[in-house]
């Protein structure tokens, strides 16, 4: 239990402070890094069940708290689009996955390989993990990966699209 303790005033602290210093993804990076440093050095400290199920519950509310009529009726324009490019990435993820499953000079199991590579969201990707019995050590390390990323190249890449179309963003200016 005292390594429960540590761990998780280590991620609250690491993500207060990301966000702190505005860092893109600063609440989920600076937990990730605070978190998995301590255990680097002091070893991995897997969480029991019920605390990553908690964190499942607290995700999934977060996301159904921000769900609004008036933001599906703005998304309504980019589904068609959405929905192709969400099929695409997932078959990109599944050749990805069942390419490092057989030609990677490990033995990872195909779950592991495939949701390692899969688009979205660390904790979905963590939750489906579990649900596979994939291992969550190496999908973590994967997820961690492509945040950083997601999290580096992103906002460069749309700050260069921004200054490219010479017009404000919609949204920004909406609110």
């Amino acid at each position: 239990m005292p390594n429960l303790l540590i761990i998780l005033c280590l991620g609250v602290c690491g993500g207060l402070l990301a966000r702190r210093l505005k860092l893109p993804g600063g609440s989920l990076i600076g937990a990730v890094l605070a978190s998995g440093g301590y255990s680097l050095i002091a070893g991995s400290h897997p969480l029991p069940t019920w605390v990553r199920s908690a964190a499942m519950i607290l995700v999934g509310i977060s996301l159904g708290a921000a769900l609004s009529r008036e933001a599906l009726w703005k998304a309504r324009k980019a589904l068609p689009l959405a929905l192709v490019l969400l099929v695409a990435f997932s078959v990109l993820s599944l050749v990805l996955g069942v390419g490092l499953h057989r030609f990677a000079p490990s033995n990872m199991a195909v779950a592991t390989t495939v949701l390692g590579c899969m688009p979205g969201g660390a904790s979905c990707t963590m939750a489906m993990a579990t649900d596979f019995g994939a291992d969550m050590n190496v999908v973590a390390a994967l997820a961690l990966v492509r945040q950083i990323l997601i999290v580096s190249l992103l906002p460069v890449a749309l700050q260069l699209l921004m200054r490219i179309s010479k017009r404000p963003s919609r949204d920004l200016a909406e609110k």
